[in-house]
């Protein structure tokens, strides 16, 4: 399994970065896991209201979004993590890749600073 950090997810899905992935459905999905720092609030929440469709009409689903988050080890102190959760990869590839997902971008570009990667999820977790 690959994993990816990036500012953000479109280059890495068209160069076929993440191809180690199943492309088949499973009941355990394929989860986005977003570190960001977010530097203009009133930008950010434009870009919020409207991903947010965008995900869900792509079969993603919020897991975390936003809330405290408690350093446990090293010296990761996320300011906002955000999880989602998709069937497979290409679901997930369709949403960032879609041209209304590639409207917002400058959005986010304007108002984060993100780390991410994507994950398989883990057998018998639904």
């Amino acid at each position: 399994m690959k994993k990816i950090v990036f500012c953000f997810l479109i280059p890495f899905l068209l160069s076929g970065t993440v191809s180690a992935f199943s492309s088949e459905k499973t009941d355990t999905g394929v989860y986005l896991i977003v570190d960001i720092t977010v530097l203009d609030r009133e930008i950010y929440q434009r870009y919020i209201e409207q991903a947010s469709p965008i995900v869900l009409r792509h079969g993603g689903q919020y897991l975390v979004r936003g809330g405290k988050a408690i350093s446990l080890a090293g010296d990761w102190n996320p300011e906002r993590v955000v999880v989602m959760k998709f069937p497979d990869l290409a679901s997930l590839e369709a949403c960032f890749s879609s041209a209304e997902y590639k409207k917002i971008i400058p959005l986010r570009e304007k108002s984060t600073v993100a780390r991410a990667v994507i994950v398989e999820g883990f057998p018998g977790i639904k």
